[in-house]
């Protein structure tokens, strides 16, 4: 779904594939997160929330001694930090500065796939609610011009994905 943004917004080459770099390697830092955790079929409590949310800074510590991962693992680790400031951020991010347009680009590509993608403590939800959804939170967790390209590019390719059936 990044690469798809990336090329529906005019990426073309080591930007595009920095861009496909950082999707494949964001969650890599879910493999130091507690297996029990990752699966667990109902809410996560406060604590739970904040040992997942680590996830973003082991992929730092396990990535960033890579020098042509550096650019790659910045953007993976910034991927839950919102377009207004909010959410969580990498180790270096500067909070006052605005995110990159490839950690927001994963930032959308990341959500819509966990919506539509079903998951220890749900079934997948259908593509139109996934992008109600993202609209919803555009301006605010998402950035409103990623959404509305992912949504158009995902359209003009007549894909479809998550449940066929809205449950």
């Amino acid at each position: 779904f990044s690469n798809m943004i990336g090329e529906q917004m005019g990426f073309g080459g080591t930007r595009l594939e920095t861009v496909r770099w950082s999707a494949l390697i964001h969650d890599v830092g879910k493999l130091a997160v507690p297996r029990d955790l990752i699966r667990k079929k109902t809410r996560l409590s406060e604590d739970e929330y904040e040992e997942m949310q680590g996830h973003v800074h082991h992929v730092e510590d396990l990535l960033n001694e890579v020098d042509f991962l550096k650019p790659m693992v910045e953007i993976a680790s910034n991927h839950h930090a919102h377009f207004d400031g909010g959410g969580y951020h990498g180790t270096n991010a500067d909070k006052d500065e605005p995110l990159s347009l490839e950690a927001r680009i994963l930032s959308v590509a990341d959500s819509f796939d966990a919506m539509t993608s079903t998951r220890s403590y749900r079934v997948a939800l259908t593509q139109d609610y996934a992008f109600k959804e993202l609209r919803r939170h555009a301006g605010t967790q998402f950035d409103p011009e990623v959404v509305e390209e992912f949504v158009a590019a995902l359209t003009a390719a007549g894909e479809q994905y998550g449940s066929p059936i809205e449950i």
